[in-house]
């Protein structure tokens, strides 16, 4: 298991299965987990800290394309995430928020 957080509601880890990151999500309330191997966005997903209304992870860098896809922000945050990826700089927060 690289990282996890729970919520009152989700258990969520990133966990290493055959070399590669994947999700496991297990939902208190039905008592189901779900394996996640790639999100609709095709990026990965760190969860460290996690609340009822979001999920805190983070990345450096170099690393941000694989964490958070361009088309995923508004204007405001594309323009952040375009002059993060070309710095070498300190760790990028990541927060996700539920749908």
């Amino acid at each position: 298991m690289f990282a996890s957080g729970q919520n009152s509601r989700y258990v969520m880890a990133q966990i290493i299965f055959k070399t590669k990151f994947v999700n496991a999500i297990y939902d208190k309330s039905s008592g189901k987990s779900k394996y996640i191997s790639c999100f609709a966005e095709e990026v990965l997903f760190r969860p460290i800290v996690v609340t009822d209304e979001y999920v805190l992870g983070y990345c450096n860098p170099g690393e941000l394309e694989e964490y958070v896809a361009e088309n995923m922000l508004d204007e405001k945050n594309r323009k952040t995430f375009n002059e993060l990826i070309r710095e070498d700089a300190n760790p990028v927060i990541l927060k996700y928020h539920f749908k």
